[in-house]
């Protein structure tokens, strides 16, 4: 189990985007409060062997930020972050038993999105 230290309170889970496929968050704790953002696409790589760790691989896109803040997208510690965020809701859509996040679609992905993957 990973040192998550991400609470329901660093974070506001909304529809940003009318009819988007997925859902936004806005950032409301630390260092990048106010960043809206949207994941998109994700997966979980299984470990080869029991010293490795799953991997979390996701794609994103900001949807609004501080004038202040300088390329995002670049910031490991600013990924690291929504990596935190997902892993939370993941283990809470788990727990509860709600394994979809955001609305269902069954049309194909759009390959000219404007989602950024994570490292």
């Amino acid at each position: 189990m990973y040192n998550n230290t991400i609470t329901e309170n660093d974070f506001e889970q909304m529809s940003y985007i009318e009819d988007a496929e997925y859902d936004s968050f806005k950032l409301l704790t630390g260092q990048y409060a106010g960043v809206i953002f949207t994941f998109g696409e994700m997966s979980i790589t299984e470990p080869l062997n029991e010293s490795e760790d799953a991997t979390l691989k996701f794609e994103y896109v900001i949807n609004k930020v501080h004038p202040d803040f300088d390329d995002l997208e670049k910031d490991s510690n600013f990924n690291n972050h929504l990596g935190n965020i997902l892993s939370f809701v993941l283990d809470n859509a788990l727990n509860d038993g709600d394994f979809r996040i955001g609305e269902e679609n069954n049309e194909s992905r759009d390959p000219d999105n404007n989602f950024k993957e994570s490292d």
